[in-house]
């Protein structure tokens, strides 16, 4: 999945005597190499999550013996995010049947996911789906580190298996109802920010089973639902308007305009070190597109002002 570039540029004013070169079709680079800044994703996600200590119970007010009150109660205002982790672990050990369990699994799942540990942080989440499947946090801690896990695989089919098992939860977390005992608004915000990471991972299980066409809308609906500033600045939405630039030059039959715009754009706000594949794809689409690099310079100007092409920017391919 490829990139932009500016050395095709016909000299002053576009014209020479001879005819461009064909730019060589890029060699499968790296199809996300801002992969160090996603991160950005769980990091909004997890400022978007309401601060669980403070929501009350779904059930409202529970009634419990002394004991098991007190139990609770500890988990509840102990402030040392670890020895308030032991404490709700404790309480849970000590009343597995609780009215209240769902709702101790989710400050375990909030907190682990504070302290940064991964694999207490899905086993949280694991918990808290055995319980609730359609759990928004949990859902979209499950897609996040699984679907890390699936890309580190190196056989294809087993990393497309692992992938599809993915998007499977990450359709669930699309369309996950919102809890009795949370807001509209803490549900909207928690939705919006987990929305990147759904239709990302969608879009990969997408890609890797040679599906272009629903990558594609994935990723559209990814970028269209976030805010266009996550679109130029360093982190994974970037990165995933690169990877939409990817997808329409290996689509069936490739669209050149849209894999040059897109990758572009990309180019144009990644930082420099991770620009040439994305200066490489944009030429190389740009031009197989248009015949030549004639008129490349607009689109250059273009791309910084909008997400997508203006109707008709493509002469050739309206």
């Amino acid at each position: 999945m490829p990139t932009t570039a500016i050395g095709l540029l016909r000299e002053a004013d576009g014209l020479c005597e001879t005819p461009p070169m064909q730019p060589a079709k890029p060699q499968s680079p790296n199809p996300r190499p801002l992969a160090a800044f996603a991160v950005g994703w769980l990091l909004a996600f997890s400022v978007a999550i309401p601060l669980l200590a403070q929501t009350p119970p779904a059930n409202g007010p529970v009634p419990m013996q002394a004991e098991e009150y007190n139990a609770y109660t500890k988990g509840v205002q102990t402030t040392n995010p670890t020895a308030k982790v032991a404490a709700f672990e404790d309480y849970l050990r000590a009343y597995p049947n609780s009215a209240v369990k769902a709702d101790a699994l989710e400050q375990i799942l909030y907190l682990d996911s504070q302290i940064g540990d991964e694999a207490a942080t899905l086993n949280a989440a694991d918990r808290v789906l055995q319980i609730d499947p359609n759990d928004l946090r949990a859902l979209t801690f499950y897609v996040y580190y699984h679907r890390a896990d699936a890309n580190r695989l190196t056989d294809p089919t087993a990393r497309a298996a692992a992938l599809a098992d993915v998007a499977a939860y990450a359709q669930r977390g699309l369309h996950a109802p919102r809890p009795a005992n949370m807001s509209e608004p803490d549900f909207t915000a928690l939705k919006k920010a987990a929305l990147p990471i759904f239709q990302s991972a969608i879009a990969d299980a997408a890609l890797a089973r040679k599906d272009n066409t629903a990558a594609i809308a994935a990723l559209k609906a990814e970028l269209d639902g976030v805010p266009v500033a996550q679109t130029q600045t360093v982190g994974p939405v970037l990165q995933d308007v690169y990877v939409l630039a990817q997808a329409y030059s290996t689509a069936t039959p490739p669209d050149y305009p849209n894999c040059a715009w897109y990758a572009t754009r990309a180019a144009f706000f990644a930082p420099e070190a991770f620009k040439p594949p994305m200066q490489q794809l944009a030429t190389y689409c740009y031009t197989k597109s248009q015949g030549s690099a004639q008129g490349y310079a607009a689109m250059q100007a273009a791309v910084q002002t909008s997400l997508d092409p203006p109707p008709g920017f493509f002469p050739s391919n309206p």
